[in-house]
């Protein structure tokens, strides 16, 4: 072989090991499965819940995702402030219990209520915690970079 054979294989040994490393870090390494929550809070107010399956990461606050079934979904929209026109961002492909395009058409159609369950952090780094209500108690969680006026 000659030497320019050499360079290409090497060239694409190297991006395929560089493409991988992406991959882990950003599907999985820098996700904290989080099971067993027993309550949320919303507001102020601490909302009992039950199967919750989450991802998180404290460095990371935006990759927080959560499943989970409330016990009370009337308690939950009351002590939460409603929002709207806000759609769920997606998750690692391994994340099976959240799905954010049906729940953004769910938000949509009316099926579910969307609120505001805490903001946090100052200057240009606010994030908003939100929780997607269903009647039937299904009940979805996720971080956003609250909009600036």
């Amino acid at each position: 072989m000659k030497s320019g054979h050499w360079l290409v294989i090497g060239i694409a040994a190297v991006t395929a090991v560089a493409g991988a490393a992406v991959f882990y870090l950003d599907g999985f390494y820098h996700y904290k499965r989080i099971d067993g929550l027993e309550a949320i809070e919303i507001g102020d107010q601490p909302i009992a819940v039950r199967d919750y399956v989450g991802l998180d990461n404290p460095a990371l606050p935006l990759r927080l995702r959560g499943c989970f079934t409330l016990e009370d979904p009337a308690a939950a929209i009351a002590a939460g402030e409603p929002r709207e026109g806000v759609e769920p961002f997606g998750a690692p492909f391994w994340f099976e219990c959240w799905d954010a395009e049906a729940i953004d058409a769910d938000l949509k159609a009316g099926v579910a209520t969307l609120v505001l369950a805490e903001t946090a952090g100052s200057g240009d780094f606010v994030t908003e915690r939100l929780v997607v209500v269903y009647a039937d108690g299904r009940g979805y969680q996720w971080r956003r970079l609250r909009d600036h006026p």
